[in-house]
């Protein structure tokens, strides 16, 4: 039990640095740095390139992937454990299915080209992971709620709604680079064009209909 609740925590851990080290690799423009996937130019390691800027973002890439991958067999073994300890497994089984889907999603932002409704997805399925493992670590250590906590549960559920929003919206602003569209705050002067700014199946940067997305599509978005 000890070791089980020990793995839960050390997963929690590892998920919130793959979480921080995707927004840095999203950061640092380095999202397509391996241009394939699973490998890297078809090797498992970056090798074989002569810009030294290239390189660095290929590295940034491939760790991030190797510390996905680290994190996808963790949360295998945790679902092994809690199968055989009889506790919390369906959770588990649950934070296996979302990290296979996380996975494939991973894939497809490279393939796809940074598809702005496959990024934000991705986005999404990363802060999921983290949020189950969060409550799959809590359990381990649960308690009767108080009655006072259990009044707390629509206020509560409210509140990650909202939170959730946020994520998806602040999501799609940066698979869109729409983070300077308003240079104001709070303020955002100019026409907004809302009809192509949410069309979800579109290439980046691009309408549905392969037109250049506008400001005003930006600004919105923002």
């Amino acid at each position: 039990m000890r070791l089980h609740r020990s793995l839960c925590v050390a997963a929690l851990a590892l998920a919130f640095i793959v979480v921080v080290m995707g927004a840095y690799v999203r950061l640092s423009d380095a999202g397509l740095g391996c241009p394939d996937w699973p490998f890297c130019y078809g090797k498992p390691v970056p090798a074989d390139i002569a810009d030294g800027h290239a390189l660095a973002k290929a590295w940034k890439e491939m760790g991030h992937r190797y510390l996905a991958g680290t994190l996808g067999f963790l949360i295998l073994a945790l679902a092994i454990a809690a199968w055989r300890l009889r506790r919390s497994a369906r959770l588990a089984a649950a934070i296996v299915l979302v990290v296979i889907v996380q996975a494939t999603l991973g894939a497809w932002t490279v393939t796809m080209l940074l598809k702005p409704a496959i990024v934000t997805a991705h986005l999404v399925g990363g802060m999921t992971t983290l949020a189950l493992l969060a409550w799959l670590a809590l359990a381990q250590w649960s308690h009767a709620a108080a009655p006072e906590m259990r009044a707390l549960r629509f206020v509560a559920g409210l509140a990650i709604a909202a939170v959730a929003i946020q994520i998806v919206l602040g999501g799609w602003v940066s698979a869109n680079y729409a983070a300077l569209a308003c240079p104001e705050l709070p303020r955002c002067p100019g026409p907004m064009d809302f009809a192509n700014a949410f069309h979800v199946v579109r290439e980046l940067g691009q309408t549905a209909d392969g037109q250049l997305l506008s400001l005003d599509a930006l600004r919105a978005i923002h």
